[in-house]
């Protein structure tokens, strides 16, 4: 999933200066569709921490994923119209959910890995954003034509729309299918655990407190520093 979410953000950025002008739009609303993974991430880590402690992962992910192909529909609607707005709000739904994706890397590696695995498990799904944002690159100069040059105003903006048209359906298709797989085959836990650190109970804390302990760590907040200046 996460590896869509790469793809959708960063799909646009590329060619943001023609698909502006093709659907009479500011190049800021188009390159929006890449803030808004960021926007919602801030806030909904902390949302994200909070659901996971409070009920299970797999119907915080199910939840995750309705809310994600609801976007991924509505991204949908612009296939049949001239309107960048289906896409600029099903990327919005998407985002929005995308912390919840990203943060049960661990729990994931932890339950369903051996301790042997569970390093490069957690590496692979980590990256998967990333392989997903290279990807989108390299299907974006397949999809869009470089000789737009050769044509006049007018028909450089229908033949943007239209590939751009193209770029959504493409998207979307995959999405849709991971999206269903996703609510089949999600489960909470394995039947037989593989190792001892995924049998371990999850601890039961109040989030408000553990968020208090943690702001007040210097440790933390040493390491936070770091990240920002990075």
């Amino acid at each position: 999933m996460t590896s869509l979410h790469g793809s959708i953000m960063t799909i646009w950025t590329p060619i943001s200066v023609p698909i502006a002008q093709a659907y009479n739009v500011p190049v800021s609303i188009v390159n929006l569709c890449a803030i808004l993974f960021t926007i919602f991430c801030i806030p909904m880590h902390f949302v994200s921490s909070y659901v996971y402690l409070k009920f299970r992962s797999d119907s915080v992910l199910r939840v995750a994923t309705v809310i994600a192909l609801c976007g991924v529909i509505l991204r949908l609607y612009a296939c049949f119209n001239d309107e960048f707005w289906p896409i600029v709000l099903g990327t919005a739904i998407i985002a929005s959910v995308y912390a919840i994706f990203i943060d049960s890397y661990i729990m994931i590696a932890n339950k369903w890995f051996p301790d042997g695995e569970r390093a490069l498990a957690s590496t692979i799904l980590a990256t998967s954003f990333t392989a997903g944002s290279i990807c989108s690159f390299g299907f974006t100069a397949m999809i869009y034509d470089s000789n737009y040059e050769k044509l006049t105003v007018e028909e450089q903006n229908l033949a943007v729309i239209e590939s751009t048209k193209q770029t959504v359906l493409y998207q979307s298709v995959p999405c849709i299918i991971f999206c269903i797989i996703m609510l089949l085959v999600i489960e909470d836990k394995p039947e037989f655990y593989p190792s001892a650190v995924a049998a371990e109970p999850v601890p039961t804390f109040s989030f408000y407190d553990a968020l208090i302990e943690t702001w007040e760590d210097k440790n933390f907040l040493k390491f936070l520093l770091a990240l920002v200046l990075i």
